[in-house]
């Protein structure tokens, strides 16, 4: 996405945010609720429920009433988003039981376009736009999910979700590129993937199907 005021939001191997073509920052409270609500928006852009969110941030945590603890931790994002530079906007709507961003600048984020490349690329039958689209979510996948958050069992879910999105990548690029006698590229690509996840096995000529785990 090329637009200036476009708001860049990277969490596949840490956390950062640019407006603009300039960093913007929470500061030091990365593990705040009001950011990881962000974040699960930012993974959900179509919309999750309240009960989601609800369970992700709260867990079983004995407080008061949690769904406004919610409401209230939706207007605080609203507040801090336009404190670090954004434009004033909503950004959240709350409809009918789903959150869902609705901020009027276009978003740019990693987690969407690996997938959508990822996506892509299994629609459709031509080798060479797979090996651009597979290509390019290889390149987008640079780490983990929010690896400072690995302990939230919101990202564990979400972590192994795109790992398995992830292998499928690499080991159906792995055989493309294998089938093109491009052997540099595809040992590139392995030697990455291995890098990220050393315990996973990798199939050259297999079928294509996420990765499964490997022995120590």
């Amino acid at each position: 996405m090329k637009q200036e005021n476009c708001l860049r939001v990277r969490m596949l191997g840490g956390f950062s945010m640019e407006y603009a073509n300039r960093p913007i920052s929470f500061g030091k409270r990365t593990q705040s609720r009001f950011i990881q609500l962000f974040q699960l928006l930012m993974l959900h852009q179509e919309g999750v429920g309240k009960d989601q969110l609800i369970e992700a941030l709260y867990g079983w945590e004995d407080i008061g009433n949690k769904n406004i603890c919610l409401n209230n931790l939706v207007y605080r994002l609203r507040k801090q988003l336009a404190s670090v530079g954004l434009p004033q906007d909503e950004y959240v709507k709350v409809s009918s039981g789903i959150c869902v961003w609705n901020g009027t600048i276009p978003v740019d984020s990693d987690v969407q376009k690996f997938e959508y490349e990822y996506d892509a690329a299994l629609h459709t039958e031509d080798p060479d736009r797979q090996v651009s689209h597979l290509m390019c979510a290889w390149n987008t996948y640079t780490g983990e999910l929010l690896p400072q958050l690995a302990s939230e069992n919101w990202v564990i879910e979400e972590s192994e979700r795109l790992k398995k999105l992830y292998c499928g990548c690499v080991n159906r690029l792995g055989q493309l590129l294998k089938s093109r006698r491009e052997y540099q590229q595809m040992l590139e690509v392995y030697k990455t993937a291995a890098d990220l996840y050393p315990f996973e096995e990798y199939r050259g000529g297999g079928t294509g199907q996420p990765c499964i785990a490997g022995t120590l």
